[in-house]
């Protein structure tokens, strides 16, 4: 149960460290909220530009921890008059760990089972 509790510590601060490094790899971009749900992220943030907005979701794909993207609302913003910000929401489910073998697959378990030694039963 510890060790449970441990792993969901640390794969959340390596989530939020992934979606911070990405952030700051796009100029004119800063997120506002995130929520998390089981494996989703909504993220609410406002950009300089649309373009802006592209380029972070492909910085999300690229980065592996992410999939499946999806833009719920995009809209141009009057916060300040005289300059353009876009408001924007977005969903993105966190890709499972990647680790070469099955989850459920114990460690040390795939080699096939050796012999006993001579004079053990």
């Amino acid at each position: 149960m510890i060790e449970t509790l441990q792993k969901n510590r640390s794969g959340a601060q390596d989530m939020m460290e992934m979606v911070a490094n990405t952030v700051v790899r796009i100029d004119a971009l800063w997120l506002t909220t995130i929520d998390r749900k089981g494996d989703t992220l909504q993220m609410e943030g406002e950009a300089g530009s649309i373009t802006a907005v592209a380029n972070f979701i492909t910085e999300l794909k690229k980065s592996g921890y992410f999939q499946q993207v999806e833009i719920k609302n995009t809209k141009e913003n009057d916060l300040i008059p005289g300059v353009e910000t876009y408001g924007f929401v977005m969903t993105v489910n966190i890709a499972p760990p990647s680790t070469g073998q099955p989850a459920t697959q114990a460690v040390g378990t795939s080699q096939a089972p050796q012999p006993a030694a001579k004079g053990r039963s």
